[in-house]
């Protein structure tokens, strides 16, 4: 199980926002671009190449890691059938890869999923297809859309013929997993919003009623604002956004933990952060749904973070089958995952093994 670690959320002191609050406008003025686009252009039949080469080679390395990890698990003592394990799918968020899930910090030395792992189940934690380290989309390849990260993640479930998983979104990803469940629902059991974005109709992820930081992150994080060499001292202003909105429980006091996560990091796509989606089926859907709601995290810039407490609100009012959702609080800031995997766990065993509450 998973080692205890005091989650007391008793009077977290206000933060201070005034810092993050000026890397904003820094942000902001730097970057001086705009996201107004002309309607991209259909795909060509190379750029549709391209793009399934990518998303085939993704789907290879992340496959060969599933199965070495299901032959480790088959492994048990000899004479024995291995019992069956419930399944967590890891969905990590913008500018990042799974590695976020297994990334060591003290008392996980296999992070968040190790410690999912030595709770007795089956993790999995897929790379999005131009998210691994040191790799990037470019606009030469075609435009890029939320569903196809939905399509890769459909890929992942079928190859690996995965059901009844509790599926863990995390940011950005909140938005990718509103559409996957209602596309894979027969394959999921329980779905858990991680301090993740949920969106009504007639939001995208950059224009919603809940705040200004998603913008922000689409100025700081995204191709093609983000520096693409992502060797040091390039980029200094995203970095410092790293340390001080992104990883605030270690970034300010651990250079090295600040630099080596920050220099996984890559461009994020804009394409699908500027979708307006229809996510009826999503709010109509009976399916258990969770928000994992990071106290410490300050990442919306608004000066109190229990802003992120309207995303949450969101979903009660969504079809959550024989009960209603739940919010669970825990220690962490954004990157949570990187900064405080034990909660984080603690977090997903919480929602994967609550009692469902009746409305």
């Amino acid at each position: 199980m998973v080692a205890s670690e005091d989650t007391s959320l008793a009077a977290a002191p206000a933060e201070d926002d005034s810092k993050q609050q000026t890397l904003l406008k820094t942000a902001v003025l730097a970057t001086r671009k705009t996201l107004d686009r002309d309607a991209p252009a259909p795909k060509t039949a190379t750029q549709e190449a391209m793009q399934a080469q990518v998303s085939s080679a993704a789907l290879q390395s992340d496959t060969l890691k599933a199965s070495a990890l299901a032959a480790e698990v088959s492994s048990g003592p000899q004479g024995e059938a291995p019992q069956a394990k419930q399944v967590v799918l890891l969905i990590h968020g913008g500018a990042q890869g799974g590695w976020v899930w297994s990334y060591p910090n003290e008392g996980a030395p296999q992070g968040v999923q190790g410690l999912l792992e030595d709770a007795g189940y089956l993790v999995y934690a897929p790379t999005l297809p131009y998210h691994a380290p040191n790799t990037q989309w470019s606009p030469n390849q075609g435009e890029l859309k939320a569903q196809d990260y939905v399509d890769y993640l459909k890929m992942f479930m079928q190859q690996e013929a995965i059901t009844g998983a509790i599926v863990v979104g995390h940011s950005v990803s909140g938005v990718w997993l509103q559409l996957l469940t209602v596309q894979a629902a027969e394959r999921i059991s329980r779905v858990v919003f991680l301090d993740a974005i949920v969106l009504k109709n007639g939001e995208s992820f950059i224009s919603n009623a809940v705040g200004p930081a998603q913008l922000f992150f689409t100025l700081v994080f995204t191709y093609p604002s983000f520096p693409q060499s992502l060797t040091l001292p390039t980029g200094l202003v995203d970095l410092e956004v790293w340390k001080n909105v992104m990883i605030t429980l270690e970034g300010k006091t651990n250079e090295t933990f600040a630099k080596d996560t920050y220099t996984r990091l890559v461009p994020e796509p804009a394409g699908p952060q500027l979708e307006y989606l229809d996510f009826t089926a999503f709010y109509d859907l009976p399916m258990p749904k969770f928000f994992l709601f990071e106290v410490d995290d300050v990442s919306l810039l608004s000066g109190n973070n229990a802003r992120w407490l309207d995303f949450a609100d969101r979903l009660s009012e969504a079809n959550n089958g024989i009960g209603m959702a739940q919010t669970i609080k825990i220690r962490g800031d954004h990157q949570g995952m990187l900064t405080r995997p034990l909660s984080i766990a603690q977090g997903i065993l919480e929602a994967a093994t609550r009692p469902l509450v009746n409305t």
